[in-house]
């Protein structure tokens, strides 16, 4: 893992490690290591899980639907569909049993659906905590003033902050 794609690695319990990559894009993916391999030396085969699928999964479990899921997440039911589709293929495990008047989650699905569901909220809280972090870096400061008086209402406001950063 490499630090620049690494934004967090959390144990959430046997055989599964998780790494989320990719925060800066709009495919945003998970690592997951699953049937670890030869551990002692640290090799894992990994399988590159979709974070949309995972959050299409969380959302048709919570819902208990397929139409409420979509109308939730904004998108068709056939997308929703393909995204729980592929991450089934990838995890090569049904999360959903569908039938064409119901559908029920799997036992292997429950098992998931609450580490999913923590795992999805540990990525919003590091990338809250990233962008937090980001603007406390900065060295750009943004003082704000009402556009009719060009900044005299905040004329000594801006010298006492300057002094304060020369600090």
């Amino acid at each position: 893992m490499n630090g620049a794609e690494n934004l967090v690695h959390t144990r959430i319990g046997n055989p599964v490690d998780v790494c989320f990559t990719n925060p800066d894009t709009s495919e945003m993916h998970f690592v997951a290591a699953l049937d670890k391999e030869a551990t002692s030396h640290g090799t894992f085969r990994m399988q590159r899980l979709d974070l949309l699928g995972v959050q299409a999964f969380i959302s048709i479990a919570e819902a208990g639907s397929f139409n409420v899921a979509a109308h939730h997440l904004y998108i068709s039911p056939t997308a929703l569909t393909r995204r729980l589709q592929k991450l089934e293929a990838t995890l090569g495990l049904p999360l959903i049993e569908r039938t064409t008047r119901s559908m029920t989650v799997t036992r292997v699905g429950m098992e998931f659906l609450p580490k999913a569901i923590r795992i999805v909220r540990e990525l919003a809280s590091a990338l809250d905590e990233l962008k937090i972090k980001a603007t406390q870096d900065s060295d750009e400061v943004v003082m704000g003033c009402p556009a009719n008086d060009r900044g005299q209402s905040t004329r000594g406001n801006r010298a006492r902050a300057w002094s304060a950063l020369a600090e």
